[in-house]
């Protein structure tokens, strides 16, 4: 993967856009996401491909609400410093209930190599969702 002053890839937020390329802050930006939304192990490469990612959603409804709240967090910044360009992450859940269902808003901080990065998460048992980036 590189280091984001060198590492030019496919813009790939949800789904690649070919012929289109991004580079620096916001490509960590989009690295930061796709770590949190691609199940481990679905990625094909090397070592490196093969410990890529945390789908959070796998967590949300696999046990209570308040666990969820304790261990979100924790696992989003362990997998966010497995990134040669993340010098340290910080993430804070906030649980959000309303017609019988929970999701999670998790703001992260990611302070690189080259400059920092905020994203805003939405973490439901059926998807994790980018809300915001800058």
């Amino acid at each position: 993967m590189g280091t984001v002053a060198t590492a030019v890839d496919t813009y790939c937020l949800d789904s690649l856009i070919s012929g289109r390329l991004v580079s620096g802050l916001e490509l960590l930006g989009q690295r930061c996401y796709r770590r949190l939304s691609t199940p481990a192990g679905t990625l094909r490469g090397g070592e490196e491909e093969a410990d890529f990612g945390r789908d959070l959603a796998e967590y949300v409804g696999s046990t209570s609400p308040a666990i969820v709240d304790a261990m979100l967090p924790v696992i989003a910044r362990n997998e966010l410093m497995k990134d040669p360009a993340v010098v340290t992450a910080t993430c804070v859940a906030t649980r959000v209930e309303g017609g019988g269902r929970v999701s999670w808003t998790l703001a992260i901080s990611v302070e690189s190599t080259t400059g920092d990065v905020q994203l805003v998460l939405s973490v439901s048992a059926v998807t994790v969702a980018l809300l915001g980036v800058t």
